[in-house]
């Protein structure tokens, strides 16, 4: 395959290619799909020339799709999103673009500690905790 500045010289022929700067790449979270759904039906039902990945949620037990899963397509720039959206939400299916959180914080994060005073005698605290609360009514 030779590639030359406008065309795509293939062993079939001469093909246009695409302007590069005008290529995206875009990743969809779908939700609401049915338990009999598989890549392909999900590929046809997007109506989108180029896609490059599905991945379906499935649950491992039944080998059913639990109705959530990621789609990542190529529009080039006469394609438009909204087309492939109004073609999922006929189905009843609902389309977000994925966004991944780059600030997000560590799942460690807590409130800071507060370090109690050492206590060598507790007796003195806790007749102070008896006295103030109304533990045996």
């Amino acid at each position: 395959m030779l590639q030359s500045s406008s065309n795509l010289i293939t062993a079939g022929g001469t093909h246009p290619v695409a302007d590069q700067g005008n290529v995206r790449v875009i990743d969809l979270q779908l939700s609401g799909l049915p338990t009999n759904t598989d890549n392909m039906t999900v590929k046809k039902m997007s109506g989108a020339r180029h896609v490059i990945q599905v991945k379906l949620d499935e649950d491992r037990m039944k080998g059913t799709c639990k109705g959530t899963g990621r789609m990542q397509i190529r529009l080039n720039q006469n394609q438009n999103l909204e087309d492939i959206k109004a073609n999922f939400a006929i189905k009843g299916i609902n389309v977000n673009e994925f966004e991944a959180d780059v600030g997000r914080k560590p799942n460690m994060t807590a409130p800071p500690k507060k370090f109690g005073q050492e206590i060598t005698n507790t007796r003195k605290q806790k007749q102070a905790m008896l006295k103030s609360s109304n533990a045996f009514g």
